[in-house]
């Protein structure tokens, strides 16, 4: 029997967001008292919550979501633990050395931080994040998604976007605002982002799971 760990944020009103981005508005639009029925009315931005980022977000010619196989967001993939690090620390190539024998061309990288843990805090904001070089040497590897338990695979202190990128630049997907990584049993196993099919989408929120099937 397989074991599926939730991965993803609820989406609600006044939810943590990037600086900048659309708050999050969920209202209702029929109920069952006054219509039978009930209907929600949801406003938000492409990028809320545990969501994907499409090439096109940062690369004018990347692809956008509705261009992009399925097959890109299921797959195999390597769990980094970085939780030792700290407020807006980097997480740099020796991290990624550590885990390279786990890791294959065309696999996921998904890197645990822990940050989730301040998800409601001022703190969320000040998380560790990725160096334009250990970005370079994940495209070096050949991966085809990058996960992060935080706000931004960038520093949202230091407001770059670098990393993303490099990432984008080379077609690698991003998916952003993880969490309960700690609940996953394994540093390989497969993983699914599905997105919403958004016409021209640049990102979607996604429902992020852990299930832990045979890895070879």
């Amino acid at each position: 029997m397989e074991r599926i760990v939730d991965l993803t944020h609820e989406i609600e009103t006044s939810m943590p967001i990037y600086p900048g981005d659309p708050s999050v508005e969920i209202k209702s639009w029929n109920t069952h008292e006054k219509n039978g029925c009930q209907i929600s009315k949801i406003l938000m931005g492409s990028h809320t919550g545990t969501h994907v980022d499409a090439p096109w977000h940062f690369n004018p010619q990347g692809a956008s979501l509705d261009n992009l196989s399925l097959s890109r967001f299921v797959g195999k993939g390597t769990l980094i633990d970085v939780s030792n690090k700290g407020t807006n620390e980097k997480i740099d190539t020796k991290d990624i050395a550590a885990y390279r024998s786990y890791i294959s061309s065309g696999e996921f990288v998904v890197f645990m931080t822990g940050w989730d843990r301040h998800y409601r805090e001022r703190m969320y904001f000040k998380h560790p994040f990725l160096t334009e070089t250990a970005a370079k040497m994940l495209v070096d590897m050949g991966v085809s998604l990058v996960g992060i338990d935080t706000l931004s695979v960038d520093s949202t202190m230091d407001k770059t976007f670098s990393v993303h990128s490099v990432l984008m630049n080379a077609e690698i997907l991003i998916v952003e605002n993880l969490c309960n990584l700690k609940e996953v049993p394994f540093v390989k196993g497969m993983y699914s982002f599905l997105p919403l099919k958004v016409k021209k989408g640049d990102g979607s929120p996604v429902r992020a799971i852990f299930f832990d099937s045979p890895v070879d």
